[in-house]
């Protein structure tokens, strides 16, 4: 095959793979893979489980609305260090029920506090 330039998958013997299929899971924007690189597929299905029960709940949710709120704020034209200083600040305060709650009205307040150079409070 590699005379030929054909890519192998074989995961029982991962020295003659060249790719590997990682286990995925998806919450909305949320996609989480894992890999052992095919030395131990059953183990990658565990560790997959044990970070997927880690996450909170809400957590597809409140990364829709962030990045909701990151695209309003580039439409509203703020400038580009602000925004990000903003994204950053607000991503360590503002916790995922705070993130999943956010409705489109809040989206649309805070991105106008925000390129007015307003303080903005997290979401109730």
């Amino acid at each position: 095959c590699n005379k030929r330039r054909i890519v192998v998958n074989c995961a029982d013997v991962p020295e003659c793979c060249d790719f590997h299929i990682p286990t995925t899971v998806r919450d909305g924007p949320v996609q989480i893979s894992v890999s052992t690189s095919g030395f131990a597929p059953g183990l990658s299905r565990r560790i997959k489980k044990s970070l997927v029960a880690s996450l909170d709940p809400s957590t597809g949710q409140a990364v829709t609305s962030c990045g909701k709120l990151r695209e309003k704020r580039k439409i509203m034209g703020v400038e580009r260090t602000r925004r990000i200083k903003f994204m950053s600040d607000a991503q360590k305060k503002w916790n995922m029920l705070q993130w999943a709650r956010m409705k489109e009205n809040e989206v649309e307040d805070v991105a106008g506090k925000v390129a007015r150079g307003e303080d903005v409070a997290p979401p109730a």
